[in-house]
């Protein structure tokens, strides 16, 4: 009886303890590092409905989302990606709900890409920050704005000057006439063709009449500029100036035949762990297995990484650092994605 007792009730502390991880809200913020605004789709449902450069997704459940980032600026690249919300945050090594940060940044190509920023413990994200818009997890599409309709009068006055026919010239008048509309014509021209050359402008007046009667007469001022080009040719000519070659970059050879030892690793391991924000974990990790591993230390080392993209970044760093990387296929199924599988055996192949 006690023994049924007691695992009932063990039963029932770790149904409680799953179901309040469950429940446990998570947040997930997005910035952009040069103040880019955009837009956030969680798993296909925008969030914001206005562009933002600093927008916090509250009400999070899951432990995984895809991500989509659309900037308002046609010309950034959008990014899409899997994100999670559940992983590493402290020293006991289980796996717990969290608030994750992620930076847009862009990389040295100049293609806009996202890191992971910080990785904490849900509920420990403070208020929210000034111009940071902040949302609540929504599953249905957000509504559409009302057409806005804009209207634009344009009213264009005509100012009609009669000028006086100048001594030496002539004035041409033509009347044409259709379907009731008499156009009057007066083109005020030189009386010679030499007169016509030093002549700067020419004078054209309309009258335009309806049935006989004058609705508006208008004067148009005519000038003719002639340009002249003159090209300019150099005899000597100048040598192409010398371009270096692009500089080669230098392959990363690593001979590791001795592994490092239980104690060392569980020390370097450890010192891993400690580190709250994922590039100061990267770095020291980066650093700790340059004295060499094996695949089994990295099977063990790779689940220290809660975001996807810097455990698929570990593993490809870590393969010249390991003594028996023959076997390094087996990690594949440390991998959430199977975006990150594909990823990392084409990485195996290549090499």
């Amino acid at each position: 009886m006690k023994t049924t007792l007691k695992f009932f009730l063990t039963l029932v502390i770790s149904l409680s303890a799953f179901l309040s991880v469950q429940a446990q809200e998570r947040v997930a913020t997005f910035f952009a590092q040069d103040g880019e605004r955009f837009w956030v789709i969680l798993d296909g449902i925008k969030q914001n409905e206005k562009p933002s450069a600093n927008v916090k997704v509250t009400g999070l459940n899951n432990p995984n989302y895809r991500v989509k980032v659309i900037f308002e600026d046609e010309t950034i690249n959008n990014i899409d990606q899997s994100i999670m919300t559940e992983g590493f945050v402290d020293e006991s090594m289980e796996s717990k709900p969290a608030d994750v940060t992620w930076m847009l940044r862009k990389d040295k190509k100049g293609k806009m890409v996202m890191r992971g920023s910080s990785f904490k413990v849900a509920g420990s994200t403070k208020s929210p920050e000034p111009r940071q818009e902040t949302v609540k997890f929504h599953t249905e599409p957000l509504p559409e704005p009302a057409p806005v309709t804009t209207t634009q009068t344009t009213t264009t006055q005509t100012t009609t000057k009669q000028n006086p026919v100048p001594p030496g010239q002539q004035q041409l008048n033509v009347q044409i006439t259709t379907d009731g509309l008499n156009t009057n014509m007066q083109v005020t021209a030189p009386d010679s063709d030499s007169d016509m050359q030093a002549m700067p402008a020419t004078d054209m007046t309309m009258d335009v009449k309806v049935n006989g009667q004058t609705t508006g007469t208008t004067t148009v001022k005519t000038t003719t500029t002639t340009t002249t080009t003159t090209r300019q040719t150099n005899t000597t000519e100048q040598p192409a100036p010398k371009q270096n070659p692009a500089p080669v970059a230098e392959k990363k050879t690593q001979s590791c035949v001795n592994a490092m030892s239980a104690a060392n690793f569980e020390n370097a391991k450890s010192s891993i762990a400690k580190q709250s924000f994922s590039e100061t974990r990267m770095n020291i990790a980066k650093q700790a297995i340059r004295g060499c591993v094996t695949t089994a230390q990295m099977r063990e080392l790779l689940p220290l990484f809660s975001f996807e993209g810097d455990k698929l970044a570990f593993a490809k760093f870590g393969y010249d650092f390991t003594v028996d990387n023959s076997n390094y296929y087996t990690l594949s199924d440390l991998f959430s994605f199977s975006s990150s599988v594909d990823e990392l055996t084409e990485f195996l192949n290549g090499k």
